[in-house]
């Protein structure tokens, strides 16, 4: 590309994908699951709708990986087979129009304040991924 075209619009190398253009689409929590927690037609047009822009990365809605993992109607989930059939049907158009999906997992909502009783809540595992360090808080930088 030429250098008169702005960076927002530049391919930028994210880990091991190139994405097309700076431009991502954050998590919204869209509420349009089933009350099984099953994504539908309406979640495979929204997204669809989405993904006209090959190269696109779309963060997709927050996703229960449990069932005491959430504490909302509607929310997908990805914990049984007709959820994650649910989710390939809303994935096949993204790929198709060559854009890049990932899920957006949150942590259970109030996990540290009020821990439900005999659900065990991890957080994230800080350094435990073969390329990680021990993770260290460091002192403020000014940039």
């Amino acid at each position: 590309m030429s250098p008169s075209v702005s960076a927002l619009f530049r391919p930028l190398p994210v880990g091991a994908i190139n994405v097309g253009h700076r431009v991502v689409m954050a998590p919204l929590t869209r509420l349009r699951a089933n009350k099984d927690h099953v994504h539908g037609e309406l979640a495979k047009t929204y997204y669809a709708q989405r993904a006209t822009v090959p190269g696109t990365l779309i963060v997709s809605e927050a996703t229960l990986v449990a069932p005491q993992a959430g504490g909302y109607a509607n929310v997908p989930g990805i914990w049984n087979d007709a959820q994650i059939a649910g989710w390939k049907t809303v994935r096949v158009p993204l790929h198709v129009s060559h854009c890049l999906a990932v899920s957006d997992f949150p942590l259970a909502k109030g996990h540290r304040r009020r821990p439900r009783k005999g659900i065990l809540y991890l957080p994230p595992a800080l350094g435990s991924g073969p390329r990680c360090k021990r993770y260290r808080p460091q002192a403020r930088r000014r940039l």
